[in-house]
């Protein structure tokens, strides 16, 4: 049959989300339509008052006050599943009902492609074109238009045959500050797979960044991670060198 394979290197300035964000029986499908549904908290009843008076510490009390009666007011009603029904087996709960109408436009079309995958196949590879789209919309509404235009969501599977070598992952999420980017803007095509980098030599430079930038950018992505993901990053942001191999 062949060995299909390819490769994919890059230098950037970039946040790692942690893997069990994506894990589980459904866990792609859940993190896709969450971020496909995303949009910014409202304030709180008496929160803009909070604000004045309290000032973050106001708000943290109003945002924490109203956790505790919503946890008090549902009680707890044994395991559930992603939507908090009932789940039918604790160890593989259903996918919740929903439907691709409760969004319109382009969001429609990427809720469509959703179902479909989720009715069909469930990889990192076939659902990235999906949740990075879904994140870019999320981010606009985050950020606004211009300053969204300056990250991205980057999802990758990698390794051969369902294994990785040691350091490595099967699978990888991250959030990347774009400017920060770095690739040599090439293509080597071999027999049944390619490596993002050119023949012959290549010296590409490596930007650089102000320390305000940098600094910016740091706070940037740790707050797209807790706003949009809903988790603190386990790891910080940092320059690093990216690799990607896949076979199979």
């Amino acid at each position: 049959m062949g060995f299909d394979w390819g490769v994919n290197v890059s230098v950037e300035y970039n946040l790692p989300l942690d893997e069990s964000l994506w894990q589980g029986e459904w866990g792609l499908l859940d993190l896709t339509l969450k971020v496909l549904r995303w949009k910014p908290a409202p304030p709180l009843p008496g929160e803009l008052a909070s604000r004045e008076v309290g000032g973050r510490d106001g708000v943290k009390k109003q945002r924490k006050k109203a956790a505790q009666d919503e946890k008090g007011s549902s009680g707890s009603s044994g395991p559930s599943g992603p939507s908090g029904a009932p789940a039918e087996d604790p160890e593989v709960p259903p996918w919740p009902p929903w439907s691709p109408d409760e969004f319109t436009g382009r969001k429609k079309e990427l809720a469509d492609r959703l179902e479909y995958l989720g009715e069909n196949c469930c990889f990192v590879g076939d659902m990235a074109p999906v949740i990075t789209e879904a994140f870019q919309f999320a981010l606009k509404d985050l950020l606004g238009p211009d300053q969204s235009k300056k990250y991205s969501l980057e999802m990758e599977d990698g390794g051969a045959y369902g294994e990785a070598d040691e350091g490595a992952q099967e699978e990888s999420a991250r959030l990347i500050y774009t400017p920060s980017l770095t690739r040599t803007m090439g293509g080597m095509d071999v027999g049944r797979g390619g490596v993002n980098v050119p023949w012959g030599v290549k010296l590409t430079p490596i930007p650089r960044f102000s320390a305000a930038e940098e600094a910016e950018a740091r706070v940037t992505l740790i707050k797209i991670c807790k706003e949009i993901f809903g988790v603190a990053p386990t790891e910080e942001p940092a320059w690093r060198l990216a690799t990607c191999a896949h076979g199979g």
